[in-house]
């Protein structure tokens, strides 16, 4: 951390500067160290960064961890020190986020830290699985092999999750052109023509009439409409961001068809893949599971992988902890028993890991191919019902213009 500090020379002269240091008592005993006496430390205050701020726009992204570690090992690889391969990659990253963390695991290097303490003091960047398997690789020399581990597992979930958002775009891209077609049928083309129809006194169909109705009302309460949906919007997702609303709206999720099959199989897959690489890298199980539980985005299977990893810490079998909560699937604990007998564990979590990737594919291809017609028919039946409405009312003006 950056430290401001007032100090007196050996003159008597008075000193003003920024350290870096752990901690204000560090700066004091490097300050003292260097003959200096110390009037007053105070932490420097920075602004926040735009990363801090925004993190899901300016942030390190796991596309921009996963070019890192494996250029890293490139590096390493090529026979180049860990120190000279940072400043490498330090001097090629443009995303500000990861280059000051570069800096900072470089500074901390200097110093005399090794790599794993280094990036744990970049938790924003660098998960806590990422650290501990770093701190394994340094134990057994092996820094490349794990950061090429690393790199296959975060390539995996990246995958995964970039398959369900791609499955989901098409239809949600269909949906907002619709909904904004009828929008624009209804606020621009449907008030000219009901003008016309009030100059000429035509008899409007009844599907014109409800849609002037809707029409009428949106324009005297459109404005409160739009703020009480804002207002909901925002306390619905402050109540989603706490403990208690994030574990309604996960066992909501996992209670729809199809939808929960897909988030069940997409949480088993990423377990089972964080546990092959944490295990892969020489990690015992029980550690092994408590640095999964942060790895497991559903709130449901975070509790229920914690369960198991409290059995596990007391004695119970990994099998046993596994088949005690209902949310993982059958497969999951026979073959883990299986596993533990044979000795591969390993082994048979990253078999299963692959089986439920395969099955998230297709259950994924399923729904994409049944919200799709779904979504094509009910927004042709909205923008078709508004079209009607409208040529209804242009037929009713064509009689009082003759």
């Amino acid at each position: 951390m950056a430290i401001n500090y007032i100090a007196y020379d050996k003159n008597g002269d008075r000193v003003v500067g920024t350290l870096e240091a752990e901690s204000p008592e560090m700066a004091q005993k490097i300050l003292w160290g260097s003959n200096l006496v110390v009037l007053s430390l105070k932490k420097q205050r920075k602004p926040p960064s735009l990363a801090e701020l925004m993190p899901a726009l300016f942030g390190v992204k796991p596309l921009d961890l996963i070019n890192f570690s494996r250029e890293l090992a490139s590096l390493l690889g090529s026979g180049i020190a860990l120190l000279p391969a940072l400043s490498v990659l330090h001097e090629l990253t443009e995303k500000r986020a990861l280059k000051d963390a570069i800096r900072s695991v470089m500074r901390d290097i200097e110093v005399g830290l090794p790599l794993s303490e280094a990036c744990t003091r970049q938790q924003s960047v660098f998960p806590p699985f990422y650290t501990r398997l770093i701190q394994v690789a340094e134990k057994t020399g092996e820094l490349r092999k794990i950061l090429l581990d690393i790199v296959e597992y975060m390539e995996r979930q990246r995958a995964l999750v970039g398959k369900i958002r791609k499955a989901l775009a098409y239809p949600s891209i269909v949906l907002t052109v619709g909904l904004i077609g009828a929008f624009l049928l209804v606020t621009v083309s449907l008030p000219a023509i009901t003008g016309l129809l009030a100059e000429y006194q035509a008899k409007m169909a009844f599907t014109t009439r409800l849609l002037v109705s809707v029409g009428s009302f949106s324009q005297a309460y459109g404005k409160h409409v739009f703020l009480i949906t804002i207002v909901l919007a925002v306390l619905g997702w402050l109540y989603l961001r706490t403990e208690q609303g994030k574990k309604r709206w996960d066992s909501f999720i996992l209670k729809v068809p199809l939808l929960g099959k897909i988030v069940q199989q997409s949480q088993v897959t990423r377990i089972c893949s964080n546990l092959t690489t944490l295990l892969r890298g020489g990690l015992p199980t029980t550690e092994a599971l408590s640095l999964s539980i942060g790895a497991v985005d559903s709130s449901v299977f975070r509790e229920g992988l914690s369960e198991v990893y409290r059995q596990v810490s007391t004695g119970s079998s990994l099998e046993l902890a596994i088949s005690r909560q209902r949310i993982f699937p059958r497969l999951l604990s026979q073959t883990v028993a299986i596993g533990e007998e044979t000795g591969a564990l390993r082994a048979n979590l990253e078999g299963l890991s692959n089986f439920y990737e395969q099955e998230t594919d297709r259950a994924t291809a399923r729904l994409t191919e049944m919200i799709e017609p779904t979504l094509i028919i009910v927004v042709g039946a909205v923008v078709g019902f508004v079209g009607v409405a409208i040529v209804s009312a242009i037929y009713a003006i064509i009689p009082q213009i003759g």
